[in-house]
């Protein structure tokens, strides 16, 4: 089993057993071919811990909680938000082509969202190919977001830690009274129930 699939079974058994409302509301994993078919349109290569992931789980529901700060976009998601962020950029003449200092790149990869900002993966070639950024709706993009994770595989590593012992960015898991996972921190909303 690799490191995403991995991090993957760590997180999915604990929403089984602390969290089954969110268990129950995964996505499924996403086809080779419906990768294929994504990548084409994209035109360019998933990195390969993305790719591991979303043939796990294919980005999560609409309105999900599970991931602090954005959820995952499923691969049609991903691809209408790029689509869309270019064609902003374009219009826009914010469309980068070196260096980090944009508010969009066409090999950047929109893989979670919420509200305008953008979480993505850096898949230009080089040496920061695949390292995890995020892209807020009113500013250029940052590479080193304040819980400094390099890439997705210690993304998704740092939050199935963060279930089982310890916190994100400081923020500890809690349920809903739904019974939904969600991300708080430590006193921040009576509603919430903190699983440890």
């Amino acid at each position: 089993m690799g490191r995403i699939s991995s991090a993957w079974a760590v997180i999915d058994a604990w929403l089984e057993r602390h969290a089954p409302a969110s268990a129950q509301a995964r996505r499924g994993p996403a086809t080779s071919a419906e990768i294929a078919a994504a990548e084409a349109e994209l035109g360019f290569a998933l990195p390969p811990d993305f790719a591991e992931s979303v043939a796990v789980h294919d980005g999560q529901p609409d309105g999900c909680d599970d991931f602090p700060y954005r959820p995952l976009l499923p691969l049609a998601g991903i691809v209408a938000t790029r689509r869309m962020l270019m064609e902003v950029a374009a219009d826009g003449g914010w469309l980068g082509e070196d260096g980090d200092d944009a508010w969009w790149h066409e090999q950047w990869l929109p893989i979670g969202r919420l509200d305008g900002d953008v979480e993505l993966l850096d898949c230009r070639p080089g040496p920061g190919y695949g390292r995890l950024g995020v892209r807020p709706n009113d500013d250029v993009a940052h590479f080193e977001p304040g819980w400094g994770l390099p890439d997705f595989a210690g993304y998704l590593d740092a939050i199935a830690t963060a279930l089982t012992e310890g916190d994100f960015d400081g923020m500890k898991p809690h349920l809903t009274p739904e019974g939904k996972l969600c991300w708080a921190f430590p006193d921040e909303d009576e509603d919430l129930t903190p699983v440890r």
